[in-house]
């Protein structure tokens, strides 16, 4: 008996009416995947180049000094210079009386002035990450009475670290309104003023920064300490 398959007429193969195109982004997609690697590497390589030229030619501070001050040396004038260069700061409120001045690593010379008194001036080195700090003496203003001659006061007494102190007489007279300022470190202290070799005045006073002082010897009653 013949099979039903063996009858039927087997269809020839046929190709599509229309074959389609090739994938043009297929073709391109090799290319452009190689063209956009070289440009990031390029990218890349060019950005490493510009942070190491930026290192080797840009200097940025990794160093400072700092100077330690108080209210009673509100406005004094710090003036800080070097082979790399010059910087002026002041003393204020706005730092809380502490003054930094950033710096690259070297050698420098720091001067410190209030109201035309040098109160510090010396010379100093920096390293890299490293800090120099000062902190400065107390500003104590002194007034005698304005009368005829000059008053000389005597200051001396002891630092908190156990030195003895003992300034250069300080004279007050008319050529500056009978005002004068001791810059003194925390301590505790006697002032005594004397007017053509007889005391006219004596004060014992201690220095804590930030608690001004001030010695007047124009009041009579400075003559017994009160």
């Amino acid at each position: 008996m013949q099979k039903l398959s063996d009858t039927l007429p087997v269809p020839a193969a046929t190709e599509p009416a229309h074959p389609l195109p090739p994938d043009p982004q297929g073709l391109a997609r090799g290319p452009f995947v190689r063209v956009m690697t070289i440009f990031t590497t390029v990218l890349v390589l060019a950005m490493v180049a510009i942070i190491y030229w930026r290192d080797l030619t840009i200097r940025e501070p990794s160093s400072a000094v700092i100077v330690l001050g108080d209210q009673t040396l509100d406005g004094a004038k710090i003036d800080v210079w070097g082979e790399n260069g010059r910087w002026e700061a002041v003393v204020s409120q706005d730092t809380s009386y502490q003054t930094p001045v950033l710096l690259e690593p070297g050698q420098y010379n720091v001067r410190v002035t209030h109201k035309g008194h040098v109160i510090l001036e010396t010379s100093f080195s920096v390293e890299r990450f490293r800090a120099m700090q000062y902190m400065l003496r107390s500003a104590v203003p002194i007034i005698a009475a304005p009368v005829a001659g000059e008053t000389q006061v005597q200051v001396e007494g002891q630092t908190i670290d156990g030195h003895e102190l003992k300034l250069d007489p300080i004279v007050l007279n008319a050529v500056d309104h009978f005002h004068a300022i001791a810059y003194l470190p925390p301590g505790e202290f006697r002032a005594t003023a004397t007017r053509g070799g007889k005391i006219v005045g004596f004060q014992s006073f201690n220095i804590q920064r930030g608690k001004p002082v001030e010695l007047d010897f124009a009041r009579p009653s400075s003559v017994d300490g009160s």
